[in-house]
């Protein structure tokens, strides 16, 4: 068996070599430069891959298409970002994609995809902003070419340390550390990128001008929602760390080096404008939601919309679903025929009511509102389907 020296003899060349087989990772943000940023070429290869993701969720119509939301979404970025980004011909992008999830995520090209179901839970632009601004961190650090690079350094090293232990009568473990050891070092390092995307993401909410307390109150979300959920991680990645550790580190900032501005007045939280941005979203993520069997969820979303607006038409109609899948018929009905009286040009609370009275064994009712139904909407999908029951319904 190799002394202890010897051991140490084999390692220090191992470990030199292993050293200058890597990709460096310490990588300036982007726009430190003066000049014109230059991606790598392996980071290329990472930007070309997410347009082509890009596309595919284009393609498969999961982009949440509203622009004026997305012109928003932008807005608030460019605001956190200050400037940083000129001169670099990069700008943000963020899109929402149609899922009732908590979730939100930054590409190596700079697209921020926020999920539906997470703008439907926050409570003002304060809140919001805190999620964007951590994954905005993630873009202009470059962790996406960070962890790829330190992943595959460390796959190159636990090579090269395997090759060393088969020299060395360590049995079977010699085929099982390096992989392990691998992937903890992995794990490890993805938590250090989270702290810096929240340490960065912080700096940017106080430096433009957000209240940074809201920044807990959008992480509580993220608990709350796991919670109920009972779900580990809100992220698309297992190497993420946990929630608490997010509100962990912004605790930490606000009581040192925020402190101050945490208790500032009259910081921005600009809820009004938020909300009335996310107004219709609302309403489409809870149908989301309901078609998931997630009720309480919807409910919860559908009654932020109504108390904006208590005569939205289409937040009574969508109430009126919530109720319907509860087996609250009767319920049901009334939103149904609030609906339809707010709109008079609105045809989906007649096709519903007509359903509801067809399954009570009401055919008069039934027929009435399947024929609105079709005055209203001649054209509809389901067209045929409606005079059939319509038929049915004739029969004497």
């Amino acid at each position: 068996m190799l002394s202890s020296k010897s051991f140490q003899a084999l390692l220090l060349p191992l470990s030199l070599a292993a050293t200058l087989s890597c990709s460096p990772t310490n990588l300036p943000p982007i726009g430190s430069e003066a000049t014109s940023f230059q991606a790598e070429e392996d980071e290329k290869s990472l930007w070309q891959a997410d347009e082509q993701f890009l596309k595919r969720l284009e393609k498969a119509g999961l982009f949440y298409e509203d622009r004026e939301l997305e012109a928003y979404l932008v807005a608030v970025a460019e605001r956190l970002l200050a400037g940083k980004l000129q001169g670099t011909r990069l700008a943000p992008r963020v899109k929402v994609v149609k899922d009732p999830f908590l979730n939100a995520v930054a590409l190596a090209n700079g697209a921020i995809l926020f999920h539906a179901g997470l703008l439907a839970r926050m409570e003002n632009e304060a809140q919001m902003a805190t999620i964007l601004g951590h994954e905005l961190t993630h873009f202009v650090q470059r962790h996406a070419l960070k962890n790829q690079r330190h992943a595959e350094n460390k796959v190159i090293a636990a090579r090269m340390l395997q090759v060393m232990l088969i020299t060395v009568p360590f049995g079977p473990l010699a085929e099982q550390l390096p992989t392990v050891w691998a992937a903890a070092s992995i794990s490890g390092y993805s938590k250090e990128l989270e702290t810096e995307a929240d340490e960065g993401g912080l700096r940017y909410l106080v430096e433009a001008g957000y209240d940074p307390k809201e920044s807990i109150k959008a992480f509580d979300t993220l608990k709350q929602s796991l919670e109920e959920a009972k779900l580990k991680e809100p992220y698309f990645f297992g190497t993420h760390p946990r929630v608490e550790e997010r509100i962990e580190n912004h605790l930490r900032l606000l009581k040192g080096e925020y402190q101050r501005a945490a208790n500032e007045p009259g910081r921005r939280q600009n809820a009004e404008e938020y909300l009335s941005r996310i107004h219709q979203l609302l309403l489409d993520n809870a149908m989301l939601d309901l078609n998931l069997g997630r009720l309480k969820t919807a409910r919860a979303a559908i009654e932020k919309h109504l108390s904006r607006d208590a005569k939205s038409a289409k937040g009574h109609f969508t109430f009126g679903e919530l109720q319907r899948r509860s087996g609250e018929a009767e319920k049901a009905e009334k939103s149904y025929r609030e609906a339809a009286r707010l709109d008079a040009t609105y045809a989906e609370p007649h096709r519903e009511l007509g359903l509801l009275y067809r399954a009570e064994n009401k055919p008069g009712e039934a027929r009435a509102e399947f024929e609105q139904y079709l005055q209203l909407n001649p054209k509809a999908v389901d067209a045929g389907i409606i005079r059939g029951h319509i038929a049915e319904l004739s029969k004497p």
